[in-house]
């Protein structure tokens, strides 16, 4: 399990966070998603409670359904998408977040 996963550093060339990557890792308190992901895969982040900021980055074009649904104490920051296009959601996947902010 992830029970003791704290915090979490990709390395650049993470390219996407699949499905149910960090799903129930409730003590994890940071992650810095790596500027080349382009999609968040379904459940990624489900109920990991102990997220309080959490930044889209802007080549992000798919996040996957209830993917941070359950992160009650979590702010979520989408940042412009960088290129021409629109982006992807699945069902819901901010689902109980506290706040989400498009800039």
């Amino acid at each position: 399990g992830c029970d003791d996963l704290e915090r979490v550093e990709m390395p650049l060339s993470v390219v996407s966070i699949g499905i149910s990557a960090f799903k129930n890792c409730k003590n994890l308190k940071y992650i810095m998603i790596p500027l080349n992901v382009g999609s968040i895969g379904k459940e990624a982040f489900e109920n990991c409670v102990g997220l309080w900021i959490m930044e889209i980055p802007s080549r992000v074009r798919f996040v996957g359904s209830y993917a941070f649904r359950g992160c009650k104490n979590l702010n979520v920051k989408i940042h412009p998408l960088l290129l021409n296009g629109e982006r992807i959601f699945g069902d819901d996947p901010f689902k109980d977040c506290l706040s989400v902010t498009y800039y």
